[in-house]
Order: C-alpha cells, then structure tokens, then sequence
C-alpha cells in the first residue's frame, strides 16, 4: 500500500515538474523572441541613420556596433540554452530514476 501511495506521490511530482519546465520554456523563449526584435528594431534606425550619413567614420563604428551587439545577443541565447538544459536535467533525473526503479 505504502510503495503504490509513494508512486502515485513521485508520480505527482514529475507531472509537476514538467509543467514548471514547460512554462520555464515558453518563457525564455518569448525573451528570445523580444531580444530578436528589439535587435531587428535596432539593426532598422542604424540602417536607416547610415543611408543618411555619408562619413565612412561614422559608418564603421555603426557596423562594429552591430556586429557586437549581434556576438552579445548569441552569447545571452547560447547561456540562456545551457541554463535550460541544466535546470531540465537538474528537475527531472532524480524524479525520472526514482519512478523508474532508481535509488
């Protein structure tokens, strides 16, 4: 009686788990979404500013500036990414090897 109860129990909480994994998910990747659009909006006024400038300058340190905002953006996705991965296996290994006959 006591093993089925702690199953049922273990079981519980693996479904929770993975809904609290789900919604980490869809929100990171709505924050990747913004990212992405905010960056697009940005790339946007700085093209928009060089068509209307004509200082070779100017227009290098714009480019330099886009590329590193671009290298930052896919540091921050890839760190995002890794995190996940680390809290999905954090959240459910232990859950996973108990209902499945772990320790």
């Amino acid at each position: 009686m006591y093993s089925v109860v702690k199953l049922c129990h273990l079981d519980c909480i693996a479904k929770y788990n993975i809904i609290i994994i789900i919604i980490i998910i869809i929100i990171i990747i709505i924050i990747i979404i913004i990212i992405i659009i905010i960056i697009i909006i940005i790339i946007i006024i700085i093209i928009i500013i060089n068509n209307n400038n004509n200082n070779i300058i100017i227009n290098i340190i714009i480019n330099n500036i886009i590329i590193i905002i671009i290298i930052i953006i896919i540091i921050i996705i890839i760190i995002i990414i890794i995190i996940i991965i680390i809290i999905i296996i954090i959240i459910i290994n232990p859950f996973t090897g108990l209902i499945f006959g772990g320790k």
